[in-house]
């Protein structure tokens, strides 16, 4: 009985010593990229985006979390190049209907991998005035998204 211990005793210390050799692959977020957007009927979103990381891991979670923590979105990551840069992320944060607008301040994005790393970032959101940058793109007849450099806020038409 003490032999069949004391073997299993060192089975697991030996399992022990090997573990510290296996590890997970690195995996990173950087180049966080975050846009506030303003449709034109006033409803508010953000895209979230950051460089991806030449992992080919796929399959990634985002949780973003809104500055008062009140409100979640987890979204599935989705690749999309950008003047030659290939990043992961989503635009599919759209504030519930009937909010207040986007909440500025500071929001907290977690990036899971499928093999369990998670990723924690928190960067800052701000924009100007909303109704202000409707206006512009609606006197210039807009039927595409246009950047509004003064207010901060990608205008899309709907």
């Amino acid at each position: 009985m003490v032999r069949k211990g004391l073997s299993v005793l060192i089975v697991l210390m030996s399992l022990c010593l090997l573990l510290p050799s296996c590890s997970k692959e690195e995996h990173g977020a950087e180049g966080l990229v975050a846009q506030p957007y303003v449709f034109t009927d006033g409803r508010m979103g953000l895209s979230v985006f950051f460089l991806e990381d030449g992992s080919g891991d796929s399959s990634v979670q985002l949780r973003l979390t809104s500055p008062d923590g009140s409100l979640v979105w987890n979204l599935a990551a989705e690749k999309q190049v950008f003047d030659g840069t290939a990043y992961l992320g989503s635009s599919a944060a759209v504030m519930p209907e009937g909010s207040e607008g986007l909440a500025k301040g500071a929001w907290k994005l977690e990036v899971i991998y499928k093999d369990g790393t998670v990723l924690e970032r928190v960067f800052d959101v701000f924009y100007g005035d909303a109704a202000k940058a409707i206006a512009s793109y609606l006197e210039s007849g807009g039927t595409e998204a246009v950047y509004d450099v003064d207010e901060n806020l990608t205008v899309l038409g709907i």
